[in-house]
């Protein structure tokens, strides 16, 4: 949608490896990564940010979007338990010919539509929040808040978290833990 294809993918990669291991299984609602990459590219339009370490500290403030989408879609689930139970009632009614229209389309539009309102709403509020921290920011530290000297390989590295939690293994951790304390002694040297 921004046209931004090399910054939008840079951008993803982290969030896919950020949340790697929250997936959705059952009727677990997993964090809307959508929203907070829609979030970055906004923030990044905005202010003109293009490199890593410009957008380290935005991308990792629209982390809590990602649960906040999570939450309003688990809400708007709940809100609509109705339209599930009428569903049901006209199943059972749709069995005798000639007896009510199907309602699926109506419930389907209209729980579409809410859910687009309701996302919308919420990366609106969260723009202006961002917008407006990291402008308070910027005023406070004289500057647009930058991590300088790093690169994407670095930020993938730390959202590749999320892909060595996904192992459950104790020995990845230990080597995860390994390779951090050997990439951060190598950058002092």
């Amino acid at each position: 949608m921004t046209g931004e294809w090399g910054l939008s993918m840079h951008i993803a990669i982290f969030l896919e490896l950020f949340w790697l291991d929250l997936f959705p299984a059952g009727t677990y609602i997993p964090p809307n990564s959508i929203i907070s990459l829609l979030l970055a590219l906004s923030v990044a339009g905005h202010f003109g940010l293009e490199s890593a370490g410009q957008l380290a500290i935005p991308v990792l403030l629209t982390l809590p979007a990602a649960l906040a989408g999570a939450h309003v879609e688990y809400l708007h689930r709940r809100w609509r338990n109705q339209q599930y139970t009428d569903l049901l009632h006209w199943g059972r009614v749709a069995e005798h010919p000639g007896k009510g229209d199907s309602p699926l389309w109506r419930i389907m539009v209209r729980s579409l539509g809410e859910l687009f309102a309701l996302n919308l709403g919420l990366f609106c509020v969260c723009l202006l929040v961002l917008v407006g921290t990291i402008e308070l920011m910027s005023n406070y530290i004289g500057h647009l808040p930058a991590v300088p000297g790093i690169a994407w390989g670095h930020v993938w590295f730390v959202g590749a978290m999320g892909g060595m939690l996904a192992l459950r293994l104790r020995r990845a951790y230990v080597a995860f833990a390994l390779a951090l304390l050997a990439a951060s002694a190598a950058s002092f040297i």
